[in-house]
């Protein structure tokens, strides 16, 4: 096999800049190919000047530069697409965030839409309408509890979602949550007491408005506290009832009511604090009453 020299690689580089190839790495390739293909064709006897002009000559059609003309046009076009393909995605990406976006506010718009009509029905609750509605939720999840004459139904505060409560006052005072806690397990085990003692002829519940999986949760924890309280959710059309009836808001409305059979509110506490001191004399009353 031809070994090409030095002097001839020299020549053959030389060339290739004369010939208008201005970039270092095509030269470097181009002279590359040529010595490769010179030691593979060229023998001993042969011309070098003469084998390897015609050589050169598979390189281009007109002029050596135009390959380097090409190879720009190449490079060129290759950061095109690239670009190209990186603006599809990047506008793939923006249209589905736009959709995401505008699907979200057409979610909370149609949710607050739905919360508004909700508030306008309830709005229009009566006691009656209420109770009918206590009545068939309980039906369905505590059947035996509609065995006795009277209800006594306590509305406590819906417990937070995990969301809300990372933003409660409450969430970084340890102290002052652990003081909340048992205050309402205080509450809770008086108001458990008062239904233990007076329980012959009457049911107690702790009711709250929504549900959810908060409320879920709280119902499993606090059930195995309670002997004598039912707990129970999603009563907002019996307290929408009681609050239509008296005609004040939810916020300022008595939050324990005693309810018989019928539907006859006979109960209502006045009072937010210590309630099961009040339920006990009326309790006692009623009681006596039966008897």
């Amino acid at each position: 096999m031809y070994l090409v020299s030095d002097e001839q690689i020299e020549f053959i580089l030389n060339n290739i800049k004369q010939r208008g190839v201005e970039m270092e790495d095509l030269q470097n390739n181009l002279l590359d190919h040529i010595c490769c293909i010179l030691e593979q064709e060229l023998t001993e006897e042969q011309n070098f000047e003469i084998a390897y002009e015609k050589v050169i000559k598979q390189f281009f059609n007109h002029a050596l530069w135009e390959i380097e003309e090409e190879t720009i046009l190449l490079l060129k076009y290759k950061n095109y697409y690239k670009m190209k393909r990186f603006l599809y995605i990047l506008l793939f990406v923006s249209i589905g965030y736009n959709i995401f976006v505008l699907s979200k506010l057409s979610y909370d718009s149609y949710k607050q839409r739905q919360q508004v009509n909700e508030w306008e029905s309830l709005g229009k609750i009566t006691l009656e309408e209420g109770f009918a509605d206590f009545i068939e939720k309980v039906k369905t999840d505590h059947p035996e509890k509609l065995t006795k004459e009277y209800y006594c139904v306590n509305f406590i505060g819906d417990p937070m979602s995990d969301e809300e409560s990372e933003w409660s006052a409450y969430r970084h005072d340890t102290a002052q949550e652990r003081k909340a806690k048992l205050y309402r397990l205080q509450e809770y085990n008086s108001m458990d007491s008062v239904a233990g003692i007076y329980n012959k002829n009457i049911v107690h519940f702790f009711a709250f408005r929504g549900s959810g999986k908060n409320i879920d949760k709280h119902i499993q924890e606090h059930t195995p506290l309670l002997k004598n309280i039912t707990l129970i959710k999603d009563q907002r059309k019996l307290l929408s009832g009681l609050c239509n009836e008296a005609k004040t808001d939810i916020g300022f409305v008595s939050q324990l009511v005693v309810i018989d059979k019928k539907g006859k509110l006979v109960y209502r506490c006045k009072y937010l604090t210590n309630q099961h001191i009040f339920l006990s004399k009326f309790l006692k009353t009623l009681t006596t009453d039966v008897k």
